[in-house]
């Protein structure tokens, strides 16, 4: 028995020896730069994350500590039974979860430099060989830490990450809104009915004549009869976060993107009319109407933390996998996700009138990509991709082939048609609810997209601001009032005091839009904020010859094309004749 223990003593390693402590400062660390740092880093660069799932403050605090603690803890609790079960399985665990957990950051740094590489040179390495190098890496990690208590002692000190991350994390996540903005009052009251498209420029609804194409697009050229309609509308920001808050509150904002809820934007539409409104308000990206004002688009701390770990692999997968290994955003196709004709459907479900002025609003992404709906809104197949490149999908800039640019216009066009359809419906549910004569609709786009070769498909840059930042604007008045097409520089910060000045409500102080009932001023020429934090300007004159000639390419190459010819015979297509 002596000897026995004896040989079992030379086979077991220092480290099997050390405390529970040791081991936990060792899993703090590593589990913070394998998982929790990546995590942080993804939701970082997605100031929208949190807004668009309507994350209460005490959810996004358990998710930041959990994802920092619970991994450890959990293979704390594995390793204990394990060696409960049987003596030295628990160190085997604990050299297991090493080697995983090691793999990963390395997988992470590996991705990191490859991808700078390949910017560098434009030849990037399979993700596989990453993967085969990261899990060598961790395997001679794990048997350097065997072997030196010095290794073992730094990866301990790696544990001072931990806070570190925790706290960064906290510091830059929505946290608290400001004080509320003074409600307004209206002296001529009437119902809102608003509509924020998404991804649409302007040109996408002209026919070669330069008007908008009422054969195609019928219910976008109704509105146009029936209202006003500002064909020289700019958007002020090339990214949702920015542009739908610049829309609502009449306000450009801070330059630095970040989250687009009451926090940063606490004077809009939504908290001026709160009082006297009774607001239905459809956000899937902010978070800018009030949880007390808007119940139905707030969630309880439960199911936001249950919808926070659902994601948290997926977050992890794309901190530190390789782009091929990771999923990709979709471009073409895709279609099988949530139809926006659902998300149309439950809005006008709550649309009617009421004992108090209603203000209905709904975001729709919509003709946002993926592309791959017909106007009748019905998914087609899309085969080889569409014709659209690995690098496109993933970086969402178009390569220099021509033919993949006009293959993503038509898919976009596509969509466009089946925008057209649900704005027909909710034209139609005003009509038979005899809201639409007394109501003010207001229907516009965040921002444009691109579809010039070489460029991104939505940063604006001096080549491609005069396609994204010209986006359509209707407004139709209460009774019919000022129809008709208005030549005058809008831009979307106009919306908000456009809407106070139809009902007779005061216009903030500091409100950087203008009535567009009023004087506007001529020279105004269109500044869009990009998302590295500058603004990108041009002229209207340039604007305007940029969209004849795209419109001229869309009618002849895109429209006129074959392959728009197959896609509408497809069976329920919904294509109408131009």
């Amino acid at each position: 028995m002596r000897d026995r223990l004896a040989r079992l003593s030379r086979d077991v390693s220092p480290q099997d020896h050390e405390p529970h402590l040791h081991r936990a400062l060792e899993l703090l660390g590593l589990c913070t730069l394998a998982l929790g740092q990546p995590v942080f880093s993804v939701v970082g660069g997605a100031p929208e994350f949190f807004a668009a799932r309507k994350i209460p403050v005490p959810a996004i605090v358990a998710f930041g500590v959990t994802l920092i603690v619970g991994l450890p803890l959990l293979l704390l609790v594995i390793e204990a039974v394990a060696e409960r079960a049987r003596v030295g399985w628990g160190k085997r665990c604990h050299d297991g979860a090493r080697l995983v957990l090691i793999a990963v950051i390395a997988l992470g740094l590996l991705n990191g430099l490859d991808l700078e590489v390949t910017r560098a040179t434009g030849v990037g390495s399979p993700g596989w060989v990453l993967l085969a190098v990261a899990v060598g890496a961790g395997w001679l990690a794990v048997r350097a830490l065997r072997r030196s208590p010095g290794s073992r002692t730094f990866v301990r000190f790696l544990a001072a990450a931990a806070p570190a991350a925790l706290a960064v994390f906290l510091l830059s996540a929505p946290m608290g809104s400001s004080a509320a903005a003074t409600p307004a009052a209206a002296s001529r009251p009437a119902p809102i009915v608003m509509l924020v498209l998404d991804e649409l420029p302007t040109a996408s609804l002209l026919g070669a004549d330069g008007r908008i194409d009422a054969d195609r697009l019928p219910n976008f050229a109704r509105l146009a009869r029936e209202g006003t309609w500002y064909p020289h509308t700019t958007t002020v920001a090339d990214q949702t976060t920015a542009a739908v808050p610049a829309i609502l509150s009449g306000r450009r904002g801070p330059r630095r993107l970040g989250s687009p809820g009451l926090d940063r934007w606490p004077e809009n539409l939504f908290t001026l009319l709160r009082r006297q409104y009774r607001i239905d308000a459809r956000e899937p990206i902010t978070r800018l109407c009030p949880a007390a004002t808007c119940p139905d688009e707030s969630r309880s701390t439960p199911e936001a933390m249950s919808a926070l770990a659902s994601e948290t692999p997926h977050l992890a997968l794309l901190g530190v996998a390789p782009k091929d290994l990771a999923p990709r955003s979709p471009l073409i196709g895709g279609a099988g996700e949530r139809d926006p004709g659902n998300d149309v459907g439950e809005f006008l479900a709550n649309v009617g009138p009421g004992n108090r002025p209603t203000l209905d609003f709904a975001h729709l992404m919509l003709p946002h990509r993926p592309w791959g709906r017909l106007p009748s809104g019905r998914s087609y197949p899309v085969r080889d991709g569409g014709g659209v490149s690995e690098s496109a999908r993933e970086t969402l800039r178009l390569t220099g082939d021509r033919r993949e640019a006009l293959a993503v216009w038509r898919a976009h066009l596509l969509q466009v048609g089946y925008a057209d359809k649900l704005l027909g419906r909710v034209i139609a549910k005003l009509k038979r609810t005899e809201m639409y004569d007394r109501a003010l609709v207001v229907v516009l786009s965040d921002h444009g997209v691109s579809f010039r070769p070489g460029e991104s498909l939505r940063n604006v840059s001096d080549r491609t601001i005069q396609n994204i930042a010209p986006v359509p604007l209707f407004i139709k008045q209460p009774g019919g009032r000022g129809r008709g097409t208005n030549p005058v520089a809008a831009q979307t910060i106009d919306v908000l005091p456009t809407i106070l000045d139809v009902i007779g409500a005061r216009v903030p102080d500091g409100v950087q839009g203008v009535s567009l009932l009023r004087r506007v001023p001529r020279v105004r020429e269109p500044h869009v904020l990009n998302t590295k934090a500058a603004y990108v300007g041009t002229t209207m004159r340039t604007i305007l010859r940029e969209r004849a000639h795209s419109v001229r390419v869309q009618s002849d190459e895109v429209i006129d094309s074959p392959v728009w010819a197959e896609r509408c015979r497809l069976p329920e297509s919904g294509c109408r004749r131009r």
